[in-house]
C-alpha cells in the first residue's frame, strides 16, 4: 500500500522539465496577445454586463469590473510566473504535478479536458442559436420539419444542430492548420470584438446622461451599496476567464521568458479599459433598471432609440463565441499532448505533425467529440460544476506558486529548471529558516521546506472556513463574525511563518513579487467565489467528474505512466 501511495503521490522533477520541444515556436507578443483577448472577451461581457449591472452593482459596476480585474491580475501572476520560468505546456496539469503529486494533477488535467469539450460543445450550440436568431429561427425550424425532431427532454437536445456541430469542424480544421494559423484567426476575430467594444463605448459617451448615475430615485451611483458592489465582481469575474490559453501556448512562444509576461499584462489591461468603458457607457446612456439582462448593449440603444446600432453589435457575440471555441481546441491539444507525453493519456496524442507542427489527432479528437455532443445534447444547464473546477485550478496553481518557492534541497545538489543552473549555499537553503530568526528552530525544527508545507496546507484549511462562514453563515450572525476574524489571525500568523524561510532565487527566471502574500489573497479570493456561486449540482457534477477522473486513471494512467 505504501509502494502505491508514493507512485500516485511522485511528483515531476525541475530538472526533467527542459525548454526542448516538437512543436513550433512561432507565436510572437502580438500573437499570444491576440490569443489572450480572443479568449478572454468572449461572450461573457455581452451577458455579465447586464446580469451585474441590472441585479448587482448598477452604475458601481464600473468598480466591480475593476475589482475583478485585481483579483484576475493576482491569479494570473501566479499562472504568468509558472509559465515562464517552466517553458513546457500543460498549464495547471504540469504545475500540480511538480507539486501535490501525480494523481492530484491527472485530476486536474483531464477535469479539464472534460471541461474543454463541453464548454466547447456548449459554445458552438450557443453559436448557432445566436445566428439563428438573426434569421427568425428559419434553420432550427426547417431542422425539426423537414429532417429530424424528438421530445426525450434534458440533456438531450430537441433536434440535431448540425449548424452547431458545422462550425466546430471548420474551427478544427483551422486549428489543425498550425498554431500561426490558429493565432491569425483568433486575432482577426478579436480585432472586431474589440472594435465593436470601442464602437459600443464611443456612441454610449456621445449619448451620455450623468443623471442616470447620479438620479437619488433609482439609488444615485451605488443603489446597492458595496455589498452590491462585491457581488457584482463576482459576476463581472467570469468575463475575465480564458487567460489560461497564454500559458499553454508557452511552448510555442519564441521567446517564452519574455513574451509571456508582457503578452498577460497586455491582455489584462486591454481588457480592463474595455470593460470599464463599456460598462460605464452602458450605463450612462440608460438607467440600470432599463437595461436588459440577457441583451444589454442592445437594450441599451433601444431606449435612447438607436436601434440601427444593434445589426453592429450582434457581430460582438458571435466573434467572442467563435474564438472562444478555437482556443477551446487550442487547449485542448496542447494538454493532451502534455498528458501523454508522462504517459497518462494514450501516446497518440503526443504524436506531432511533420508539417504543422501540432499534435494534430489530439485535435482532430477534441473536436470530433465537441461536434458530437452539440450535435444532439443541449448542456448549457448541466455543466455548473464548471465553475467549481475553474476557481479550484486558480487557487490550486497559487498554492503551487508557494511551494516552488520553498521547495528546498538538502543536499545542496545542482538545481535545474528549464535550462537554468542554481546553487544554494550552506547559508541559503530554500525552505530552510533565515538566519535573523534562528532562534525559532526549536519551534520550525523540520526538513528544508516542510514547514512552508504545512504552513500553507493549515492555512488552506483556515481559508476554507472562513470562506464558509462569510458565505454559508452570513454577516448577520456576530459569532460567524467573530469566528472568522479568529481563523483570519491564525492565517496571518501562518503567513508570517512562511515568510520566515529562504525562498528559491532564480536570477534568470521570471518571479513575482509579494510571496507568499499575493498568491494567498488569490488563492483566498477564489475559495470565496467558490462558496459564493456553489449550487448542489454544481457539486455534483464535480463529485461524477472526480470519481470518473480517478477511474481512469486507475484503468490506465497509473500503469503507463513514465
Amino acid at each position: 500500500m505504501g509502494s502505491v501511495c508514493r507512485k500516485i503521490l511522485r511528483n515531476k522533477h525541475l530538472d526533467a522539465v527542459t525548454g526542448d520541444t516538437s512543436l513550433s515556436r512561432c507565436l510572437g507578443v502580438c500573437d499570444l496577445t491576440f490569443m489572450g483577448i480572443g479568449s478572454m472577451v468572449g461572450s461573457g461581457i455581452y451577458v455579465m454586463t447586464g446580469v451585474a449591472a441590472k441585479q448587482h452593482a448598477g452604475p458601481g459596476i464600473v468598480l466591480s469590473f475593476i475589482i475583478a480585474a485585481v483579483v484576475i491580475l493576482m491569479v494570473m501572476a501566479s499562472y504568468t510566473e509558472l509559465a515562464a520560468s517552466l517553458h513546457r505546456t500543460g498549464s495547471a496539469y504540469l504545475y500540480m504535478y511538480l507539486t501535490l503529486g501525480e494523481l492530484p494533477a491527472f485530476i486536474v488535467g483531464f477535469a479539464s479536458l472534460l471541461l474543454i469539450i463541453l464548454g466547447g460543445a456548449t459554445n458552438s450550440r450557443a453559436w448557432s442559436a445566436y445566428v439563428d436568431s438573426l434569421f427568425e429561427d428559419a434553420v432550427a425550424n426547417f431542422t425539426m420539419t423537414h429532417v429530424a425532431s424528438w421530445d426525450v427532454g434534458p440533456p438531450i437536445a430537441r433536434f440535431p444542430d448540425f449548424m452547431a456541430a458545422g462550425v466546430i469542424i471548420a474551427i478544427t480544421l483551422v486549428v489543425s492548420a498550425g498554431a500561426k494559423c490558429s493565432s491569425w484567426f483568433i486575432g482577426v476575430f478579436a480585432v472586431i470584438n474589440v472594435l465593436i467594444l470601442i464602437f459600443v463605448s464611443i456612441v454610449g459617451f456621445i449619448y451620455a446622461d450623468l443623471s442616470n448615475w447620479t438620479n437619488p430615485d433609482t439609488g444615485g451611483f451605488l443603489p446597492f451599496g458595496w455589498q452590491g458592489i462585491i457581488r457584482g465582481s463576482a459576476a463581472c469575474f467570469w468575463a475575465f476567464s480564458g487567460f489560461e490559453v497564454i500559458s499553454m501556448a508557452v511552448e510555442e512562444a519564441r521567446n517564452s521568458h519574455r513574451d509571456i509576461p508582457l503578452s498577460s499584462v497586455l491582455v489584462l489591461v486591454i481588457v480592463t479599459i474595455l470593460y470599464v468603458c463599456t460598462s460605464a457607457s452602458i450605463t450612462l446612456i440608460t438607467s440600470y433598471v432599463n437595461i436588459d439582462a440577457e441583451a444589454p448593449l442592445p437594450s441599451a440603444f433601444a431606449t435612447r432609440g438607436l436601434p440601427w446600432a444593434h445589426y453592429i453589435v450582434a457581430l460582438g457575440p458571435v466573434c467572442g463565441l467563435t474564438t472562444s471555441m478555437v482556443t477551446s481546441l487550442y487547449g485542448f491539444s496542447r494538454m493532451a499532448y502534455t498528458m501523454a507525453d508522462d504517459g497518462l493519456l494514450f501516446t497518440a496524442f503526443s504524436r506531432v505533425d511533420s508539417c504543422s507542427q501540432v499534435p494534430l489527432f489530439s485535435i482532430l479528437f477534441s473536436g470530433s467529440c465537441m461536434a458530437l455532443v452539440a450535435l444532439f445534447f443541449n448542456i448549457a444547464d448541466i455543466i455548473t460544476f464548471s465553475v467549481n473546477i475553474t476557481l479550484i485550478n486558480y487557487a490550486l496553481v497559487a498554492a503551487c506558486v508557494i511551494m516552488l518557492r520553498y521547495k528546498g534541497s538538502p543536499n545542496k545538489e545542482l538545481i535545474t529548471v528549464a535550462g537554468a543552473e542554481h546553487r544554494e549555499s550552506e547559508e541559503r537553503v530554500a525552505g530552510g529558516l533565515k538566519h535573523k530568526y534562528r532562534r525559532l528552530q526549536f519551534i520550525f525544527r523540520c526538513q528544508p521546506g516542510r514547514w512552508p508545507n504545512i504552513a500553507l496546507g493549515a492555512m488552506v484549511g483556515c481559508m476554507l472556513v472562513v470562506a464558509m462562514l462569510l458565505m454559508l453563515g452570513g454577516y448577520k450572525h456576530w459569532w460567524t463574525l467573530v469566528s472568522a476574524l479568529v481563523f483570519l489571525l491564525f492565517m496571518i500568523i501562518l503567513l508570517l511563518s512562511m515568510g520566515a524561510h529562504h525562498q528559491v532565487k532564480r536570477e534568470s527566471q521570471l518571479q513575482i513579487p509579494c510571496v507568499p502574500l499575493i498568491p494567498s489573497i488569490s488563492m483566498f479570493c477564489c475559495l470565496l467565489l467558490l462558496f459564493a456561486n456553489s449550487t448542489v449540482s454544481g457539486w455534483i457534477g464535480t463529485l461524477i467528474t472526480l470519481v470518473i477522473t480517478i477511474l481512469i486513471y486507475i484503468c490506465y494512467g497509473y500503469r503507463h505512466s513514465k
